[in-house]
Parts: structure tokens; sequence; C-alpha cells
């Protein structure tokens, strides 16, 4: 990636196993138990109150959901996630 992001790790329940805030540009960091990432632009995190173990879920926006029979149902849904990461709903907030 070009640009500098921030990245919760969460396992398959939901549940953060690690934050890296402003990962740089070109660089890689991973967690042996996530189920998953979702990656934010950098600095989203400085005003949130996330911590290793809050449980966090996304949700689509409306009007992304794809239509019943649609075909590409997968990248609708890539581009729900997309969407969603930029403007999380985390529990507990």
């Amino acid at each position: 990636m070009r640009f500098a992001i921030d990245a919760v790790f969460v396992d398959r329940d939901g549940r953060v196993r690690r934050i890296v805030r402003e990962l740089a540009p070109w660089r890689a960091a991973w967690c042996a138990r996530a189920h998953a990432v979702v990656e934010l632009a950098a600095g989203a995190l400085r005003s949130r109150e996330v911590l290793v173990g809050d449980a966090i879920y996304v949700l689509p926006v409306r009007g992304t959901e794809p239509d019943e029979g649609e075909a590409g149902v997968v990248s609708s849904a890539s581009k729900s996630l997309r969407i969603t990461a930029a403007n999380p709903a985390w529990l507990g907030s």
C-alpha cells in the first residue's frame, strides 16, 4: 500500500487480538490468532478507545447490500466491508 493505515486484528468471535496504529507504507503486520483484519485510515483509532480484548462488529452500509439473485455478491460484500471499515461500529461505545 502507498499510505499508512491503522489495523485491528480480530478473531472469529470479533474480539480484538492486536492493534497496529499507523502502519507505515509498504510494511506488513500479522497476528497468529487473528481470523481477519479491519483496515482503517491512519489515525482513525486515535479518537477511539479500542483495546485488545474488546469485541467489535461491522455492519453493512444501507444501500450497499446486493439484490437477491444479483451476480457478484462477493465483490458487493467486499465493497460494503471497505465502506463500513471507514466508519466502524464499536461495541461498548
